[in-house]
């Protein structure tokens, strides 16, 4: 009675289970059923058998120590990372290196057309091109005018007797000896006061320094309009600036500098090449003031 009582006891707690052996190593257990949980569903007890064989049960053991252990390996490999103080330090430098090298070629390409953008275009070069002029057909006291970045050029063939008048004049001018930087430099057998390479011929930049005027040339000596002491030269009508026949500005004009005297040379002797030097050192030039 006591036995059948702690029986049906376990019966009423939980689910008992009955194991028998077999004989083939495999044993069989018997699941019964709580008999409240019967009695509360209105259900017959049932017996499920589940074979427990030692072989298979071992196996899944060795599977889950194995797996373990990896998760331990991971856990251990990810602590030691983490304990050295992060990645691998060749890694990170050789991304670093890689990311630096990809912006770097980035912005190079970002800046080409940004500074090509800064480089004159093919008209402006052309504007400011040197220009080649032919002056063997010019007389002396005549002149002719052609165009070097949009400004008039001017090459004037001076008289004997107009060359020799120019020293003479130093005292009514600015500045007599051509100090200021209205020429450019270097320029082959200059002459500061016929403020030319070849004193017979002028070449100029016809702009007055005042404004930016035209001045006209006026080779007459004594002109009436221009009073009895115009010793020929070039006159703006604009505000009154006068010039001799070197482009250097009188006293009492309102222009502060000398008209300006480009860079040039004789590619042969009928032909100037004006705008640069011989050895294209002065492409770039320019006055203090057109």
């Amino acid at each position: 009675r006591g036995a059948r009582w702690r029986r049906r006891r376990r019966q009423w707690l939980g689910t008992h289970r009955r194991v028998h052996d077999s004989g083939s190593g495999c044993r069989t257990a018997n699941t019964y059923r709580p008999v409240g949980a019967v009695l509360r569903k209105r259900l017959s007890p049932r017996t499920a058998k589940a074979r427990y064989c030692p072989q298979s049960h071992e196996a899944k053991n060795l599977e889950n120590g194995a797996v373990a252990a990896s998760e331990q390996a991971g856990e251990a490999g990810n602590s030691a990372e983490y304990m050295s103080g992060g990645p691998d330090p060749q890694r990170r430098r050789l991304l670093r290196s890689a990311t630096a090298a990809l912006a770097a070629v980035g912005a190079g390409l970002t800046a080409v057309p940004f500074i090509e953008s800064w480089e004159p275009s093919e008209r402006a070069r052309a504007l400011g091109a040197p220009v080649e002029i032919d002056i063997g057909a010019l007389k002396p006291g005549t002149l002719l005018t052609t165009q070097w970045r949009q400004k008039p050029l001017v090459v004037l063939r001076r008289s004997a007797e107009q060359l020799a008048e120019l020293p003479r004049l130093n005292d009514r001018l600015k500045d007599p000896l051509s100090r200021q930087p209205q020429q450019a430099p270097d320029l082959a057998h200059w002459s500061p006061i016929q403020r030319s390479i070849n004193p017979e011929y002028l070449v100029i930049v016809d702009v007055c320094t005042h404004l930016g005027c035209t001045p006209q040339y006026r080779s007459e000596a004594n002109a009436g309009s221009l009073g009895p002491s115009w010793p020929g030269g070039f006159f703006c009508p604009c505000h009154g600036s006068r010039y001799d026949l070197a482009g250097r500005v009188m006293d009492g004009s309102p222009a502060p500098l000398n008209l300006p005297v480009p860079p040039h040379y004789y590619r042969t002797p009928t032909v100037i090449v004006a705008g640069d030097l011989a050895n294209g050192a002065e492409s770039n030039w320019s006055p203090e003031q057109w």
